[in-house]
């Protein structure tokens, strides 16, 4: 079937629910709220102990890398009451830390924020040999961030649940993300689209979750149709209920044509050769006014539109003070 084809049976399917006039907002969209900073450790009036003294040059000179003494110079600083979020960059800037050291510096409670949104929006993390531990320690990272706005934190769990729902090891795992995260429908919303945006689908496992209740008209407006198409036919190989995802797109199909004929043809014109989502698709019908006469008035304000007014009389201006006057108006010849 072509894309109309599937629209028409799709839309019978849920006849029932398109002779009501539903009220969908599809630009909803709700976000987590901002991770406070943390108290930073008090320092001491002075030196309680040699080390005490001595744990900042160390920090700086001191070699740290992969061998035993490096390992055992990271675990001091670590473990250290003391340690400062200024410390822990410095840590991280170090040429000899090695990849397993830079997980451990950045689940550091006082490891900075920032820094910590970048390590999880590194795109080299998303492979299919990313393991549960590797989940494991950036959940850990993620449920310690602290001092980043909501949006750079929502950024980052999306960016963990679509790498989760992608590898083989951790796919089955996409759900405990989700039930982690400060906001499970938010995070659900900003990882559709972030796979969307980078592959212009998005994968089985995180499509489960999205055919199930955790939807919302914003999430399902994200998707282009082909995909909307596929998630309905592996929810039903998959014994998945997509009936709230149908009537979601249902809804909003009928909130936005409603009654008027033109956007319904609109619509079915435009649909199968749109590019975009779903959203933007709805959002381009209801762009367009619908008001023929309205649109002729605003293409003929466009100078470039206009012709010379000798051309016919019907173009000339009239001089309604001669109508007053007991003239004529112009008429065609």
């Amino acid at each position: 079937m072509d894309v109309n084809e599937r629209l028409v049976a799709l839309l019978v399917s849920r006849a029932d629910r398109m002779n009501a006039e539903p009220t969908v907002d599809r630009h909803n969209v709700r976000g987590i709220p901002a991770a406070p900073p943390r108290a930073l450790p008090k320092a001491a009036s002075e030196p309680t102990s040699p080390w005490e003294a001595a744990r900042a040059q160390i920090c700086t000179h001191g070699v740290i890398d992969a061998t035993r003494s490096g390992e055992q110079l990271l675990e001091a600083l670590l473990t250290s009451s003391q340690t400062t979020p200024e410390e822990i960059r410095a840590l991280l800037e170090r040429p000899g830390v090695s990849d397993r050291q830079r997980v451990r510096i950045l689940t550091h409670p006082q490891a900075p924020g920032e820094l910590v949104v970048a390590y999880l929006l590194d795109q080299r993390h998303d492979t299919t040999l990313f393991t549960r531990e590797a989940m494991q320690e950036q959940l850990t990272m993620l449920q310690g961030v602290a001092g980043i706005p909501g949006t750079q934190r929502l950024d980052a769990w999306a960016a963990l649940l679509v790498r989760v729902s992608a590898a083989p090891a951790t796919l089955e795992h996409t759900s405990n993300v989700l039930m982690t995260s400060p906001n499970a429908s938010a995070v659900l919303h900003a990882g559709v689209a972030l796979a969307v945006r980078r592959y212009r689908q998005i994968n089985p496992a995180l499509g489960r979750h999205l055919v199930s209740h955790m939807s919302t008209p914003a999430t399902v407006a994200l998707l282009p149709l082909g995909c909307l198409f596929r998630l309905l036919g592996e929810g039903d190989d998959g014994n998945l209920s997509t009936e709230r995802i149908s009537d979601l797109f249902c809804d909003m199909v009928s909130a936005c044509c409603g009654t008027q004929s033109r956007r319904w043809e609109r619509f079915f014109k435009l649909a199968p050769r749109w590019e975009g989502s779903i959203g933007e698709l709805l959002d381009d019908i209801e762009s367009d006014a619908g008001d023929v006469a309205g649109a002729t008035r605003q293409r003929r304000s466009v100078p470039g539109y206009q012709r010379p007014s000798n051309r016919s009389p019907l173009l000339r201006p009239i001089d309604y003070s001669t109508l007053r006057a007991g003239g004529s108006a112009p008429t065609a010849t």
